[in-house]
């Protein structure tokens, strides 16, 4: 099936979402480590994971963005070597032969938050997933395989989808609601995370083309880089942010006290948007 235009918001959030918080909070460390095996073939290609996910991929952010990984220390651009690519958002290289003779790594930027898209509801979210804080650098170190989901992050969930007739002719107003259930490892950083958040409201968030999407099928870049700046200028379909609501869960809830029960030092709280953009939806 072609993707329509509730997945096209979706994507599009994601992005503006992942560039913002990088953009406006700084919310990076750059890093340097091994690759490891982590047992998973993908398309028939060997994966070596990074110690960390997800890492920056958006080149506007100014930071380091992997380019390559180093090969018994010789620098390897993606089609080099049997380098096939560079996964962003799962932090990992696939190869096409097995290199686990060889030592692999590289050198990028870690996400403060990572950003996932969701279709679970939140209870499930909440309490009925194990997520992994990401790694401290102090322990030993090993590649995270695709299936683990790392915190500090942002799970995303669609929650609402309607059309309100807006002008003759077939014109609505198409109303997205939005939910985000944060997960951080500190106050601080959720504390500033959802202060840069809640100051998007009243904002525009663009609303990309699947054939504008910057990532390939191995989560690697269709072209030479991505730059969500220049991405966003080119194109004209917007979608404005009318509300955000940010709620807190407290430490005395009974919420939090289950969190903690599965999680030692997580801080939670969920964010609530409203997009809205016209549009002829029959056309």
């Amino acid at each position: 099936m072609d993707a329509q235009f509730n997945n096209r918001v979706m994507t599009s959030f994601f992005l503006w979402m992942d560039h913002t918080i990088l953009k406006k909070g700084n919310a990076y460390i750059t890093f340097g480590s091994k690759l490891y095996n982590v047992r998973d073939n993908f398309n028939n290609l060997y994966s070596y994971g990074l110690p960390f996910k997800q890492i920056v991929a958006d080149s506007s952010i100014g930071t380091t963005v992997m380019s390559g990984v180093y090969l018994n220390g010789s620098f390897l651009s993606t089609g080099q070597s049997g380098l096939v690519d560079i996964n962003y958002y799962e932090g990992q290289a696939y190869f096409s032969s097995n290199k686990d003779s060889d030592i692999i790594s590289g050198n990028y930027a870690v996400k403060d938050f990572n950003i996932y898209l969701s279709n679970e509801p939140d209870y499930k979210l909440i309490f009925e997933k194990r997520h992994i804080v990401q790694p401290r650098t102090s322990r030993a170190l090993t590649g995270l395989a695709p299936e683990d989901r790392t915190i500090p992050g942002i799970f995303l969930i669609n929650r609402n989808l309607a059309n309100e007739p807006f002008a003759f002719g077939g014109t609505d107003t198409t109303e997205i609601d939005i939910r985000a259930i944060v997960f951080s490892d500190n106050g601080f950083k959720l504390d500033a995370v959802n202060s840069i958040l809640n100051d998007r409201v009243r904002t525009l968030v663009p609303i990309f083309n699947t054939s504008q999407l910057p990532f390939n099928h191995y989560g690697g870049f269709k072209t030479g880089s991505y730059n969500f700046q220049s991405l966003d200028s080119s194109t004209q379909t917007k979608a404005f942010i009318s509300k955000v609501q940010v709620s807190h869960i407290s430490n005395a809830s009974i919420i939090i006290r289950e969190i903690r029960d599965l999680y030692e030092d997580v801080f939670t709280s969920v964010i609530d948007f409203k997009l809205e953009t016209q549009r002829n939806p029959r056309t």
